[in-house]
């Protein structure tokens, strides 16, 4: 089962399941379930069809507490034990400390743009366990 996590800017069903008439694989998500996986997303609180209502700032903290809640619901509702994560721009920082959080609901994954003005979050997963290291790159600076 692969569970997409958005970024910040869009909301999942642009980000992993576009439907574009005369481009079949603009849903990276039906090229993956034509491939026999199991595939689900979710918005984060104040994105796409999630609701707005409460006055939070959506950072990643709040972005991981959604994932643990979204992933519960996955597991109880998919044949799988553990997820395979994706996670994409603000959505990698949201998957890993999720992932740092809940080690026992993941299989594996793969983040994305985890770059930051010259930060690079490098996410390990080793022995069912996630560590997180940040490097600073001093060439990178402004």
């Amino acid at each position: 089962t692969i569970f997409f996590v958005h970024g910040s800017s869009m909301a999942s069903q642009p980000t992993f399941d576009l439907s574009v008439p005369g481009r079949p694989y603009s849903s990276v998500m039906d090229w993956f379930t034509e491939r026999g996986f199991d595939t689900w997303t979710m918005d984060n609180e104040g994105y796409g069809r999630s609701d707005k209502h409460r006055p939070i700032n959506s950072d990643i903290a709040n972005g991981a507490e959604d994932l643990a809640a979204g992933s519960e619901y996955i597991l109880k509702h998919s044949v799988s034990q553990k997820l395979f994560l994706y996670g994409i721009s603000s959505g990698a920082l949201k998957a890993a400390l999720f992932a740092q959080n809940h080690p026992e609901r993941i299989a594996d994954f793969t983040n994305l743009g985890l770059c930051d003005h010259g930060i690079t979050l490098v996410v390990t997963l080793a022995q069912g366990k996630v560590f997180l290291h940040r490097d600073h790159f001093p060439s990178a600076e402004p």
